[in-house]
């Protein structure tokens, strides 16, 4: 009988061994992974620069130096650029973790703007205000701004590289900087072409992975699970796309395909009001963007308690911070979640957009792409950081001890 009952059992194991595999095979032939012109663009992905990380979802490793080649914009080739990370997997100077004696420590936190997409690292607003406000000795001590951004990285992603890594720095501010990531569909994280996390919000995906980390990350590799969750997420896309205007146009994707319900949740400033007169002058009054997609990676909800806990954090730590609202080439003007904290917590705001205006530049000779600034663009945003950060820093002394001026 023991007999008869280990065969059975081994009989429904091979069955369902099986019939696993033949899932596996139908879901590999059936498209199990994003289509490559729909996944994150990254040309740093294939280079061997991200990894995984079980608490941040990839981190970029340190000491590599490497030279990036950007694909076509507008039929022109973008000049590769040098890409050299540091002791600390950072696009930045190198450093010591121990802050020298009398040194203002700046962290610069943020996304591929930050990191200084397209750009020579000197280029990047963090490098030339670190330049600025070392300049002549003004300040009467010695400061440093170190370059925190990572490309796709959304504000719960630098927000956990802040408590796990970014606090031993030993920081006296914090400079933040994130939206678009905030927005974007949840398969729109690492460059590899797998559905990491998809339909799954960033603290989601963070929460489920804590708990069951290893198991997900075998599940993620299974072409059916994965075959299975992209067929779930394009039809719950289909319900809540908006059915009365056609699709938004976006970067880098081909029309007419069974993704556009996904990608029209992508931008929300289509919902604003266009500006009929384009003037350079800065609207008296700004009319408010809502988030209303709960299929991005961080919706609205998560980014108000996010930049909420964000705050409480530092000023538990005694640490400053100073919030830069980003802007893109299809965004405008707006009032959200991030200014209407900062207006309450009385958190200084830096408006990349009334930076734009004032150039009296049209976006596309500010813009490489539809995301990232030009080198004068990020030029003006160091000038208008140094202008906020320098009343900040205390000439000397334990500047960890102050209290920050008031906006």
């Amino acid at each position: 009988m023991t007999r008869n009952l280990l065969a059975s059992l081994a009989l429904a194991l091979g069955s369902l061994v099986a019939f696993l595999g033949l899932l596996e095979l139908f879901a590999a032939r059936a498209e199990s992974d994003l289509p490559e012109w729909l996944a994150r663009r990254n040309p740093l992905s294939g280079t061997g620069i991200e990894v995984p990380d079980p608490d941040l979802f990839w981190r970029y490793r340190p000491n590599q130096d490497l030279i990036a080649s950007y694909p076509v914009e507008g039929g022109l080739q973008a000049p590769p650029v040098r890409v050299r990370t540091n002791a600390f997997g950072l696009r930045d100077r190198d450093r010591t973790r121990e802050k020298p004696p009398g040194v203002f420590r700046i962290l610069s936190l943020g996304e591929s703007t930050t990191f200084g997409d397209k750009l020579e690292m000197a280029e990047n607003y963090s490098y030339r205000l670190e330049d600025l406000l070392n300049a002549g000795g003004a300040l009467g001590r010695r400061v440093e701004v170190w370059n925190c951004g990572i490309p796709s990285y959304s504000t719960y992603q630098s927000l956990r590289w802040l408590e796990l890594d970014g606090l031993g720095f030993q920081p006296d501010l914090v400079l933040f900087y994130h939206e678009i990531n905030d927005f974007l569909p949840t398969f729109h994280r690492t460059g590899d072409g797998q559905a990491l996390g998809l339909g799954r919000t960033d603290r989601e995906l963070g929460a489920v992975r804590s708990r069951l980390g290893p198991l997900i990350r075998l599940l993620e590799r299974s072409h059916f699970y994965r075959w299975l969750r992209i067929r779930v997420l394009i039809a719950a896309s289909r319900a809540l796309a908006p059915t009365a205007e056609g699709p938004t146009p976006t970067h880098g994707t081909a029309p007419g395909t069974p993704y556009d319900e996904v990608l029209q949740l992508r931008f929300p400033w289509r919902t604003l009001p266009r500006d009929a007169q384009k003037t350079t002058t800065w609207p008296a009054t700004l009319p408010y963007m809502e988030n209303e997609n709960p299929l991005c990676r961080v919706p609205d909800p998560d980014r108000l308690a996010l930049l909420g806990e964000l705050i409480r954090i530092l000023r538990a730590q005694k640490i400053d911070l100073v919030l830069i609202h980003p802007a893109y080439k299809p965004s405008r003007p707006h009032r959200c979640v991030l200014t209407e904290l900062a207006r309450k917590e009385a958190v200084p705001v830096v408006e990349m957009e009334r930076i734009l205006r004032e150039t009296g530049l049209p976006k596309s000779q500010t813009f490489l792409d539809v995301y990232h600034p030009t080198a004068l663009v990020h030029r003006l945003l160091a000038d208008e950081l140094a202008r906020v950060v320098r009343p900040r820093i205390p000439a000397s002394g334990d500047s960890a001890s102050m209290t920050p001026p008031q906006p």
